[in-house]
């Protein structure tokens, strides 16, 4: 909806104003649109309900008449009618662009049962504006004046109230500081403040669907905030929405953080996104290569049916801020409905013990297929343990009897083939076990890396597959099946920490348990007389990924006569910089990457192969056009990286072998998370001494 009209002569007489030459117009306005409130709204006042004389109500501001309007459309009726108090926190500040939206913090803060807050702004003849804001589109030259009173209405619950629009997860506000002028935007600023609002709120970029803009529609204030929230979302699987209210409603300066985030709330509960009005050529200077975006041009679907929406706002006089929210589609074909208990025929959660699925209330193993729901209804507990027996922990893992019934069980496995596939050979074929004992078995060598990935299926077929209920699982997690293969779902054979050396053989087991039919999966070191003297067969490939290879993976040309050493020749590009890193088997769940993003320096321990790092990478520095040549060796998990170039020389990164390598953090309640130490005499414990408002916690971790 464009809400931008044409200035009414009610307002004022736009004749010695108005000049619509613009090198003509010194001292005038040459724009009479803007986004106007309607005349009878900002003149027409119900003084009685107010209980004043329509003298009285002469003598007041149309902004305050205005902002009593809506604080009372806020406050009265029935959302009041059951608090005991109220707790109405008045807000002022002077972040010009954003007063409203920078109050919802320190009302948040302040908040003991129920606050409100609002913003009004109306625009006067001396003012100066445009026509329209432009927002993302190639001709954007400055913003459209608005006007506006909205405000919001907050209560701190722990039920769902019917009448709840949305919940408020994480906000935030902070300051540029020194920068360039006073109206400059500052990306770096700008970035910390949304990281911020996202810690508080608890999730993480990619859960943020929807992005509502400062969105001026100004040439250097669009491109540092575009980049400034790629810096943050750009590690994404699906494209975030970005849309701007401005583009609608003008720029309502005080009021514009307000109007994003109602927007953000009607948006949610619709479960789409408007277009952005008077977008039809992207400005050039937005950087959106690589970046999982979609700048709305029509209406978009967001695709569920719940999601997190964040809305920025920022001054020109330096003040950021942000607020992210969280709302359920009310309207529209996500609409959500309400549960129907009596169709629901079961509620799991994970078990602690072996992370496979439990009835939340009995804690009863759900099979890998639950069976058909029978007439009577959502499924009952069956069973109950002894007396003062625990319910944490799924059936399979509790070890005690029962007073009254049993639980469930697995069903019995057919009768056929029981194959295996794994990393050993690239996933590239299925080999069959061979059963003996009442248990099936096989042995493989253990590759370069002394870690290898499987999974099992019977007849070769990956609707009927074997695997564990969590990814990269190992001996202790439940195993499932058979059913619909699940990607990533791999049992992980790791002896890097016991650093077994490549060519082990290892011996694979698989049977089924007499006691509810649970399914096994484990393997072992095989002794071999005079050690092991064979190899993997099976010559792995490697593959680069990064700014010099467009984000695609490209095979690494192996080394010839040496084993599992490849090397990668290249240019630096225009940037002067390129970031890299590898995989193993075209796998994204190989990837080799640093320890932290951005690893200039050699110090930076190489981690991997697992699916980890994906945002982490290796950077090198050089002049544009110089050659850049990238070594990778792989030898009994120790991973040797290298990077040459004439003018920044060669960077070497090594990995860290044995239990040496693990670096564990932890987090709670007080301000940042901490690195643990590893214990010099017991590389299996680690401590911290965690310091916090009020005393010190030492944390311990076996």
């Amino acid at each position: 909806t464009d809400t931008i009209r044409e200035l009414s002569s009610l307002r004022w007489d736009p004749a010695y104003l108005y000049e619509p030459d613009k090198d003509l117009a010194l001292g005038k306005y040459y724009s009479k649109h803007g986004g106007f409130v309607l005349e009878e709204h900002l003149m027409g006042f119900d003084a009685a309900f107010f209980g004043m004389s329509g003298k009285t109500a002469a003598l007041i501001d149309p902004l305050q008449r205005n902002s009593l309007e809506v604080g009372a459309s806020e406050l009265c009726g029935d959302r009041l009618g059951s608090q005991r108090t109220a707790a109405c926190v008045p807000i002022t500040n002077d972040a010009q662009f954003e007063h409203a939206l920078v109050s919802v913090p320190g009302a948040l803060s302040s908040l003991c049962l129920c606050s409100a807050i609002g913003e009004t702004e109306t625009v006067w003849p001396e003012d100066a504006f445009l026509e329209r804001c432009l927002t993302f589109d190639y001709s954007a030259d400055g913003f459209a004046r608005g006007e506006g009173t909205s405000g919001i209405f907050m209560s701190v619950t722990h039920k769902e109230p019917s009448e709840r629009l949305a919940m408020f997860c994480g906000t935030s506000i902070n300051q540029d500081g020194r920068s360039a002028t006073m109206t400059a935007p500052h990306g770096p600023s700008q970035q910390e403040c949304i990281r911020a609002s996202l810690r508080e709120a608890n999730v993480t970029p990619a859960d943020i669907r929807i992005a509502e803009l400062h969105g001026t529609g100004t040439a250097l204030g669009d491109p540092i905030e575009v980049g400034a929230l790629r810096a943050v979302m750009k590690h994404r699987d699906t494209p975030i929405f970005k849309t701007s209210a401005k583009s609608n409603l003008a720029h309502a300066e005080a009021n514009a953080g307000m109007a994003g985030l109602l927007k953000c709330v009607l948006m949610l509960r619709h479960g789409v996104t408007p277009p952005n009005v008077h977008f039809k050529s992207l400005n050039p200077h937005l950087d959106l290569t690589g970046y999982p975006v979609y700048l709305c041009d029509d209406m978009c679907e967001i695709g569920t049916n719940s999601g997190y929406a964040g809305v920025s706002s920022f001054g020109f006089g330096g003040t950021n801020a942000r607020a992210d929210i969280w709302a359920k589609a009310v309207h529209g074909p996500r609409k959500v409905q309400p549960v129907d208990f009596d169709k629901l025929q079961a509620v799991g959660v994970r078990c602690p013990t072996c992370l496979g699925w439990m009835d939340f209330r009995s804690g009863s193993m759900l099979p890998s297929e639950l069976p058909e729901q029978s007439a009577q209804g959502r499924e009952r507990a069956r069973c109950i343990r002894d007396e003062f027996d625990s319910y944490n922990s799924c059936s399979l893992c509790y070890k005690g009897s029962y007073q009254f019934g049993k639980p469930p069980s697995e069903g019995p496995l057919p009768q056929a083939r029981v194959c295996i596939k794994g990393t050993w050979d690239g996933f590239s074929n299925f080999e069959e076990m061979k059963f003996e004992a009442g248990a099936f078995h096989h042995h493989v060598r253990l590759g370069e890396t002394r870690m290898e990935r499987f999974y099992l299926a019977l007849e070769e077929n990956d609707e009927l597959a074997v695997f564990p209920s969590h990814t990269s699982g190992g001996m202790d997690v439940r195993v499932l099946g058979p059913r619909q293969f699940e990607a990533g779902h791999h049992f992980v054979i790791d002896c890097r920490d016991d650093q077994i050396p490549e060519g082990t053989l290892i011996h694979i087991t698989a049977w089924t348990e007499s006691r509810h039919l649970e399914r096994k999966v484990a393997w072992k070191v095989e002794p071999e007389e005079g050690g092991s003297t064979e190899l993997q067969a099976f010559q792995h490939s490697y593959q680069v990924i990064g700014s010099l290879t467009q984000a695609r993976m490209i095979p690494m040309k192996p080394v010839r006569g040496v084993r599992n050493v490849f090397e990668y020749s290249t240019r630096i590009g225009l940037a002067g910089q390129e970031t890299f890193q590898f995989a193993r088997d075209h796998d994204w769940s190989q990837g080799i990457y640093p320890a932290r993003d951005l690893a200039l320096s050699g110090k930076v321990p190489v981690r991997g192969p697992d699916h980890l790092g994906a945002g982490n990478f290796f950077a090198v520095r050089g002049q544009q056009g110089e050659r850049l040549a990238l070594r990778l060796e792989v030898s009994d998990a120790h991973v040797t990286i290298s990077a040459s170039c004439h003018s920044s020389g060669t960077v070497t990164w090594h990995s860290i072998e044995g239990r040496r390598r693990r670096r564990l953090s932890v987090a709670g309640t007080w301000a940042e998370g901490y690195v643990m130490k590893q214990d010099g005499k017991n590389p299996d414990r680690y401590t911290a001494q965690v310091t916090d408002a009020t005393s010190a916690v030492s944390c311990h971790l076996v």
